[in-house]
């Protein structure tokens, strides 16, 4: 099933902080790193930072939805002239398919005019 790509909303928060958790872990075990326990002060803080991006930088807020799912975020921020790509993730599920590369592609534009990235 091909994702399609569009804004995060307030109603993706909690879907876009459990893309995160999931690929963050899978990426950790994979390595052989510890998994960071999900407590519910880790949840708020995630929760947290999302919202931060939709209040401040929306047009760099990115979902990736399969079947009605979000699969993917990315969250890009500029401030005046620097651009920043600050999450990334996909649902290891949803990996190797393109999804990342996409969503990358949909935070760039939101870099149009930046003198700088990060």
């Amino acid at each position: 099933m091909e994702a399609t790509i569009r804004p995060l909303t307030d109603r993706d928060v909690d879907a876009a902080r459990t893309v995160q958790t999931v690929a963050f872990t899978a990426l950790h075990r994979s390595q052989g790193e510890p998994v960071t326990e999900v407590t519910p002060e880790v949840v708020e803080r995630q929760r947290r930072r999302v919202r931060h991006f939709l209040r401040h930088d929306p047009e760099g807020a990115w979902a990736a939805v399969v079947d009605g799912a979000v699969v993917g975020v990315a969250l890009a921020l500029r401030r005046e002239s620097l651009w920043g790509l600050s999450l990334l993730v996909v649902d290891p599920a949803h990996q190797s398919g393109g999804i990342g590369r996409r969503l990358l592609d949909a935070s760039l534009t939101y870099a149009e005019g930046c003198a700088t990235a990060t």
